[in-house]
């Protein structure tokens, strides 16, 4: 076994700088970054986005909270479940067995809420995962939207509760490794008037592209909600270990603002780990970057937090008439952030 019990230890490896302040020591970074559940996104090598040289002595003045809308989280799994929180009575609490999120994938049919996002797919657990080892103390908060059994528009129908319940948990970062394509219209009408309080509530709503291998620029391709012009929404691409452009991934110059590693990732899953590809892997690995931000400069807004990353991507010449920005290098953004 590798150093999997260590890292959920993560209290012994954070120095307290001041009493508002922690700060991550360089053995926390390190198994943050080399653990089981971590992928080559953030380990040295030509597609890595330097996340253990941005967590190395990082303060975290603010531990973001961030919701996962998506299939569910396993609040058992090692990797994850001392991260895990809930609300209780409008407030972030930590999770417990009968209460570790909200449970919409059933929402089309019925008002009956669950507090128990159990997932049954594994998706949402590996998204989670690939966060945490970006930023290895995130608070997430799970919204589970997803049926398998339902038709596309029910579960836009599911997806529109689980992002006004994450709205109004006044979340800082709403993880999206999800979308589609055109819905009823009523329903895109309700989802942009969501993103809209999001974007006033000041929260970050990271999307994926998605995996048609198309120009999401071009009308009848367009991915949603990646395709809404919506400032507070950041769409994400994906590459492989080879910082080569991921065939699968949705592409476009006005849709696309950032290219991220999206194929083969490891992370955390409900058999363990599991290796998966696509840019729901890429989304949460900006997820990641997008709280190491936001952690060592909890004033910054949704808007200057997408420019940071956006323009401290490198290789962006790789990328050209893909992405508006290159490839995610979380140490050039903290940098940039400071200045």
């Amino acid at each position: 076994m590798k150093l999997l019990i260590t890292i959920l230890l993560f209290i012994n490896v954070i120095n307290l700088a001041t009493a508002n302040e922690l700060q991550v020591t360089k053995k926390l970074a390190y198994l943050s970054t080399h653990s089981n559940f971590s992928s080559w996104g953030t380990k040295a090598g030509i597609g890595g986005i330097k996340a253990f040289e941005a967590l190395q002595g990082l303060k975290v003045k603010k531990i973001p909270r961030i919701a996962i809308i998506d299939t569910g989280i396993d609040p058992h799994h090692t990797f994850l479940n001392k991260n895990i929180f809930t609300i209780v009575n409008g407030r972030f609490a930590k999770a417990t067995t009968k209460n570790f999120g909200r449970d919409f994938s059933n929402a089309y049919k019925t008002d009956k809420i669950s507090y128990t996002p159990f997932d049954n797919h594994g998706h949402g657990t590996h998204v989670t995962g690939i966060i945490k080892s970006v930023f290895p103390v995130a608070k997430f908060l799970p919204v589970k939207f997803f049926n398998e059994k339902a038709s596309g528009d029910d579960n836009m129908i599911n997806l529109l509760k689980a992002l006004e319940f994450a709205i109004k948990s006044n979340v800082d970062i709403i993880n999206y490794s999800g979308g589609g394509k055109v819905a009823k219209h009523e329903l895109m009408v309700r989802e942009k008037k969501l993103i809209d309080l999001a974007k006033r509530k000041n929260i970050l709503i990271v999307a994926a592209s998605g995996n048609d291998g198309k120009n999401i620029d071009i009308r009848k391709n367009r991915y949603f909600p990646a395709s809404y012009k919506s400032s507070n929404i950041l769409s994400v691409g994906a590459y492989d270990k080879n910082l080569e452009f991921f065939n699968r991934s949705n592409y476009g110059v006005d849709t696309v603002h950032i290219m991220a590693p999206g194929k083969s990732i490891e992370s955390s899953h409900i058999k363990g780990s599991y290796t998966m590809s696509g840019t729901s892997q890429a989304t949460a690995f900006v997820s990641g970057v997008a709280a190491l931000l936001l952690a060592s400069n909890p004033s910054l807004d949704v808007e200057t937090i997408k420019e940071l990353i956006i323009k401290s991507s490198t290789h962006k010449s790789l990328f050209s008439g893909k992405s508006q920005g290159g490839k995610l290098n979380a140490y050039n953004a903290l940098i940039l952030a400071s200045k």
